[in-house]
C-alpha cells in the first residue's frame, strides 16, 4: 500500500479514484488530529539546476563564508565517503530524472518559479551555488518556508536496511561518484537520509522532492524508512515525493503548476490536487506514468 497511488486507480466505470475522493497520506496517526494549515505567503527556498561536476573553486567561493564562520561542525558530512559503485539512480532512460547527468529542464524550473514571486521572499540556488552546505544551512531557518529540491534521488544498493540507503544529490556530487574528493573541505554533494534527519526543519511547511523514487524505502512496522522518514524526523510538516522515476519535462510542469496555485493562495493540499489535475488535463502528460508518481504525505 505504501507504494501505490490510490488516486491513480480506477473504479468499475473507469473513473480515477482521485476524481471522486480526496486522499490524504499520513505519516502517523498523530497527523489525523491536526487541523489543516491555513495558506500564508511564506518564503520559497528553491534548489535546482545543479551542476554535478561543478568547478570546486567556484563552489567554495559560493559557500566560503559558511566555512569561515566556524560552521564546519554544523555543516560537515556526517556520513563518511562510501564506495559509490553501489549507488543506484534508477534506469537512466531518456527523459527521466534517473542517472546523475545535469537535468536539462531543472534550471528553467527554478527560473519559472522565480518569475512567480510576489509578496514573499524567494531564495534560489542553481549551478555551482546549489551546494549541500548551502541547503543544510538554509533549511534551518526559523521563518516558515516551502522548499523545492529539483535533483536526482538515489538508493544505496548494498544494504536496504541502512539509514544511509537513500539520499539526494547536490552540486559537485558527480566528482564524488566518480571517485574524486572535493577540495577546500567541501561537502561531498551527497545528502544521505541520516544527514537529513539531523537537521532542524520545523519551519518547513512543505518540502517538494522533485526527483526519482523519493517516496521509496524499507517497509517496517513503523512505516517507510527512507527519505520521507528522514525529513519527517527533521521536522518537515508535509512532503511531496515520487514513487518511481519521473519524467524531467513532466516534473518541471508539475512543480510550476503546484507553485502557481500556492502563489494564488491555495493551501498546499488544494495546490497539489490542482497541479495533478493540470497534468491530467494536458495533452502531453495525461498518461498516469507522468502524474501518478507524485504523492503528498502529512
Amino acid at each position: 500500500m505504501y507504494f501505490i497511488n490510490l488516486s491513480a486507480l480506477k473504479n468499475e466505470t473507469g473513473i480515477y479514484l482521485g476524481d471522486l475522493y480526496h486522499f490524504h497520506r499520513l505519516s502517523s496517526l498523530n497527523e489525523y488530529s491536526k487541523s489543516v494549515e491555513k495558506q500564508t505567503l511564506v518564503d520559497w527556498l528553491l534548489f535546482g539546476g545543479m551542476d554535478y561536476l561543478a568547478n570546486p573553486d567556484l563552489m567554495f567561493g559560493s559557500v566560503r563564508m559558511l566555512h569561515i564562520h566556524n560552521m564546519e561542525d554544523r555543516l560537515k558530512d556526517i556520513v563518511p565517503s562510501k564506495p559509490t559503485e553501489n549507488l543506484s539512480f534508477g534506469t537512466a532512460e531518456d527523459g527521466t530524472r534517473a542517472g546523475y547527468d545535469n537535468l536539462r529542464y531543472s534550471r528553467n524550473e527554478i527560473k519559472d518559479l522565480w518569475a512567480l514571486r510576489r509578496d514573499f521572499g524567494i531564495r534560489f540556488y542553481t549551478g555551482y551555488t546549489a551546494c549541500e552546505e548551502e541547503f543544510r544551512f538554509e533549511v534551518t531557518s526559523s521563518a516558515p518556508y516551502i522548499a523545492l529540491i529539483s535533483t536526482h534521488g538515489f538508493t544505496y544498493g548494498s544494504n536496504s536496511h541502512d539509514k544511509m540507503a537513500c539520499g539526494l544529490l547536490f552540486s559537485g556530487a558527480g566528482h564524488t561518484i566518480e571517485g574524486r574528493k572535493l577540495p577546500h573541505g567541501l561537502n561531498d554533494g551527497i545528502l544521505y537520509a541520516q544527514e537529513i534527519e539531523t537537521l532542524d526543519m520545523h519551519a518547513a511547511s512543505l518540502v517538494v522532492m522533485a526527483a526519482c523514487n523519493t517516496g521509496l524505502g524499507v517497509v517496517t512496522q513503523d512505516g517507510i524508512v527512507g527519505l520521507q522518514s528522514a525529513f519527517k524526523k527533521a521536522g518537515a510538516h508535509t512532503l511531496v515525493m515520487t514513487l518511481w522515476s519521473v519524467n524531467d519535462t513532466a516534473t518541471a510542469a508539475f512543480t510550476k503548476s503546484l507553485f502557481t496555485h500556492l502563489q494564488k493562495g491555495k493551501n498546499k493540499h488544494e495546490a497539489f490536487e490542482l497541479a495533478i489535475r493540470d497534468l491530467k488535463l494536458s495533452q502531453e502528460f495525461r498518461d498516469p506514468v507522468y502524474w501518478a508518481p507524485f504523492v503528498m504525505l502529512d
